[in-house]
C-alpha cells in the first residue's frame, strides 16, 4: 500500500473548498483527502479527490470546486456504505454474501489511503476496521480467481479455433496476474490506470515480473495464426510463474520459488541442455479452490495433496528429477518430504503436465 506524507497546506486548502460547499454539522461523520496526491502518483493534471461521509443514507454525490491549488472534487457517500464493505471483507472473498463490487473495492482503498479533513478520531476508527491486510487478500483472491477463469476461457477459444477471442482472454490473464501479485505483496488499489506505478514501487522496473509483464502487452499479435499461439503459451507461463510464487509463499517458504527466467520465461535457450531437464508444460498450472489444490492443464483438472504441490513448485525448468530429490534431502524437508517423487512426476507425464 503505498501513502505519501502530505503538505499540510494541501490539506488546509482542500478542507476549506470541501467546507464551502459542505459545512461541518453534526450529520457528517467525517471528511478525507485520497486519491493520487495521497498516493505520492499525481500528475500536472490531478485533481483533489475528497470525500464527505454522512451519517445517514445520503444519495451519492460528486461536487466539482475549483481552487487555487487545483480542481477539488467532492464526493458525498453515507456511512452505511462503508459499514457494509468493511462487513463483507470480513466475510472473506470466499463467502458469496461478501462480494464486493470493483467500486466497493475502490472506495476501501481510499479510505484506507485517505488523509482526515474533519473528524480524525471517526475517521481513524473506521479506517482500523476497513484493514489493509484484509483487503490486500480480498483483492488477490478476487485477482486469482478472475484470471484463472481468463485463461481459462482463451483455451477453450484456442480449441475451438477462435485465435482473436483467445488473445483478447490472455491479454486480461497477464494483467490480472500481476494484480494478484501486487495484492499479495500487499497492494490495496484495483486502478488501472496506475497498475505500472504500482508495479515499478513494489517490485521494480528491474523485477523479471514486471520486464515479461511490459513485453507480453506490447506484444500482442494480430494476424500471424503460429505467432497468436505462442502468445498464449507465453502468457500461460507467465501467468504459472505468478501462481508457482504465490502458493509457494502460502505452502512452502522454504522451497524458494522465485521468478528465474527459466520460469517466467520457459524458453529453451534459457536452460542448459542437460538430459532428463524437467520442464512444465506452458498452460498447466495450480490452482487454490475452496481451500483444496488443483492442477488445470489439457486434461480436465484433479486434485491434488500439498506434498504433490511442494515437487510441482520444485519443478523449476532446468532441474532433473534428481535434483530435486537432493533438494528433497535437505534437513528443511523433516516434517513434510514427500515419499512418491517418481511416482509423482511419472503421472504429471502422462497427464503432459511436464514435457
Amino acid at each position: 500500500m503505498m501513502k505519501k506524507v502530505i503538505d499540510n497546506t494541501i490539506v488546509t486548502a482542500v478542507a476549506a473548498a470541501v467546507h464551502s460547499r459542505i459545512p461541518p454539522t453534526e450529520k457528517i461523520a467525517f471528511s478525507y483527502l485520497s486519491g493520487s496526491v495521497t498516493e505520492g502518483l499525481a500528475t500536472p493534471k490531478s485533481d483533489y479527490d475528497a470525500y464527505v461521509v454522512m451519517r445517514e443514507p445520503v444519495e451519492e454525490t460528486e461536487i466539482q470546486v475549483a481552487t487555487e491549488i487545483g480542481m477539488v472534487e467532492i464526493t458525498l457517500l453515507s456511512l452505511q456504505t462503508f459499514i457494509a464493505i468493511s462487513s463483507k471483507l470480513s466475510m472473506g472473498y470466499s463467502n458469496r454474501e461478501g462480494v464486493l463490487t470493483l467500486y466497493e473495492l475502490h472506495l476501501a482503498h481510499r479510505l484506507v489511503t485517505g488523509v482526515a479533513l474533519h473528524n480524525q478520531a471517526e475517521f481513524s476508527k473506521l479506517q482500523t476496521k476497513i484493514n489493509s491486510r484484509e483487503l490486500s487478500s480480498y483483492l488477490a483472491q478476487f485477482s486469482a480467481a478472475f484470471a484463472e477463469k481468463c485463461y481459462s476461457d482463451a483455451f477453450g477459444n484456442l480449441l475451438a479455433n477462435d485465435e482473436d477471442s483467445a488473445i483478447f482472454n490472455a491479454d486480461r490473464t497477464v494483467h490480472l496476474a500481476l494484480d494478484l501479485l501486487l495484492a499479495h505483496k500487499g497492494n490495496t488499489s484495483s486502478l488501472v490506470k496506475w497498475r505500472s506505478r504500482y508495479a515499478k514501487a513494489i517490485l521494480s522496473e528491474a523485477h523479471p515480473v514486471f520486464i515479461r509483464y511490459m513485453d507480453l502487452i506490447s506484444a500482442m499479435p494480430s494476424h500471424n495464426r503460429r505467432r497468436k499461439r505462442e502468445y498464449i503459451a507465453h502468457v500461460g507461463r507467465f501467468w504459472q510463474s505468478v501462481l508457482d510464487y504465490v502458493h509457494a509463499q502460502k505452502y512452502f517458504p522454504n522451497a524458494h520459488v522465485e521468478f528465474t527466467e527459466a520460469r517466467v520465461y520457459g524458453r529453451d535457450e534459457l536452460v542448459e541442455h542437460r538430459p532428463g531437464v524437467l520442464k512444465k508444460a506452458p498452460w498447466a498450472r495450480v490452482i487454490d479452490k475452496d481451500h483444496k489444490l488443483y492442477i488445470v492443464g489439457h486434461t480436465p483438472l484433479f486434485e491434488i495433496s500439498r506434498d504433490f504441490l511442494l515437487i510441482w513448485l520444485l519443478i523449476d525448468n532446468e532441474s532433473t528429477e534428481g535434483d530435486i530429490s537432493l533438494r528433497l534431502e535437505e534437513s528443511i524437508w523433516d516434517q513434510s518430504r514427500p515419499k512418491n517423487l517418481s511416482a509423482n512426476i511419472s503421472q504429471l507425464k502422462e497427464r503432459g503436465l511436464i514435457l
